[in-house]
């Protein structure tokens, strides 16, 4: 895990041991804001240029609030992981 520790902010450890799992899961766990909304869309369509797609919606209600974010399109699949 050291050599993430120029992503560091001052007084963040990069010697970071997993319990039993990855240790880079760990550090973006401990180090990184992994919550993010459909408000993203808007920015994420603004700095690429290209159509934002989702995947791995599970309900109506998100597909609706995808939507509403200007999603350009979802992919729906059926394999359940398998």
């Amino acid at each position: 895990m050291e050599n993430f520790a120029k992503y560091l902010e001052t007084g963040q450890r990069a010697d970071i041991k997993s319990q039993g799992g990855s240790g880079l899961a760990e550090f973006v766990a401990q180090h990184k804001n992994n919550e993010i909304g459909w408000d993203i869309v808007p920015y994420i369509q603004q700095v690429s240029g290209l159509p934002v797609f989702a995947k791995g919606v599970m309900c109506k209600e998100d597909a609706r609030l995808a939507m509403e974010a200007g999603i350009n399109g979802i992919y729906v699949s059926n394999h359940g992981a398998r």
